[in-house]
């Protein structure tokens, strides 16, 4: 029997078929073994290891102005935040993202749900990111509890059998499975923890955002509770599951059964049908991330002087910005949406 060098080399001496065949199937390999080592020193790396030493793990709360407490009965609805990682220090953009969704909906209650939580009547770690979060009165740390989110749901069986197998992407595979099985459950928003929000998103239901002509996004969907569209979504994710393509469980996902919701064959065929809504990418990504050395530019120039005026939500690119070696914080925009949390971050 041929050894395995010995057949590569036969192969690319066959004919000029083969040899194609061949150089395809090596190619291919080789770039999926680097995606998969680049995507693990991304997620692998210190988040921002040194941007909190000598920093204390509790403070007194801010004097600024908190949200008003919501009410105990019936509220518009709740909005979501995810931690499917065991992590439980929260990271500066996290805390300015929790804040601003805290402070621009002072009416909700804003969840924070993080897996390295302990569960019961344990107290939460001591960590700076934690003690002020807990400041804000409409925001709650709480355990997240995967197997109890999805029972009842056809995300059981499946959660139940990828904890025994290993795959490349499974964090990010357990955040899109967490996010829909949430909307359908209970309704509400979710949004990923790299968004600042600059204004009031009660008035979207029913939503979710465009990332571009060819792809929707999960990192923002509002939906009423036990919507069929989730649905779908949560059957989707399991008849056509792949760990092992970045994104097929999430903005790929969502595409998907939007097409087959609106039985479209583009995006550009329809942005609403059947109640659901397709918001432009400018709504959620006013700068888009080839252009991110525009969120440190002088804040004159740019739309975000406040809290209240378009764009809705402005992404700060964290990782693309992060990569090139520079900070990951439009800076200028910070202070009047975060003024509990911009302070504190360190400076170079």
């Amino acid at each position: 029997m041929s050894k395995p060098p010995d057949l590569l080399l036969r192969l690319l001496r066959g004919a000029p078929r083969q040899r194609v065949c061949t150089l395809f199937i090596i190619g291919f390999k080789f770039t999926f073994f680097v995606s998969i080592v680049i995507y693990w020193h991304v997620v692998g790396e210190p988040k921002e290891k040194g941007q909190l030493y000598n920093l204390p793990a509790e403070i007194p709360c801010p004097t600024l102005t908190p949200p008003t407490p919501p009410s105990h009965g019936p509220t518009p609805g709740n909005i979501f935040f995810l931690e499917t990682s065991d992590r439980t220090n929260p990271n500066f953009l996290f805390m300015c993202s929790v804040e601003s969704a805290a402070r621009t909906h002072p009416e909700s209650h804003v969840l924070v749900l993080m897996k390295g939580l302990p569960g019961g009547n344990a107290s939460l770690p001591r960590h700076l990111g934690i003690s002020l979060l807990s400041c804000f009165p409409n925001v709650q740390m709480l355990p997240l509890d995967l197997r109890e989110l999805f029972r009842d749901t056809p995300l059981a069986d499946w959660y139940a059998a990828v904890q025994g197998r290993w795959e490349p992407y499974l964090l990010p595979v357990l955040s899109d499975a967490s996010r829909i099985a949430l909307m359908w459950k209970f309704g509400g928003i979710y949004l990923d923890t790299d968004f600042i929000v600059l204004k009031n998103l009660r008035n979207l239901t029913n939503v979710l955002g465009t990332q571009s002509r060819y792809v929707l996004n999960g990192a923002f969907l509002a939906f009423e509770r036990r919507h069929e569209f989730m649905a779908l979504c949560m059957r989707d994710f399991v008849d056509h599951y792949n760990g092992w393509i970045w994104g097929h469980q999430g903005p790929q996902l969502l595409t998907r059964v939007f097409k087959k919701w609106c039985s479209i064959r583009s995006l550009a065929e329809s942005r609403a049908c059947r109640g659901v809504t397709t918001l432009p990418p400018e709504a959620f990504y006013p700068i888009p991330w080839q252009d991110w050395k525009k969120y440190f530019e002088d804040i004159n120039r740019r739309s975000c002087r406040g809290c209240s005026v378009p764009p809705m939500l402005s992404t700060c690119g964290t990782r693309r910005a992060r990569a090139r070696g520079s900070r990951p914080h439009p800076g200028h925009c910070w202070p009047s949406c975060m003024p509990a949390t911009a302070p504190r971050r360190t400076r170079p």
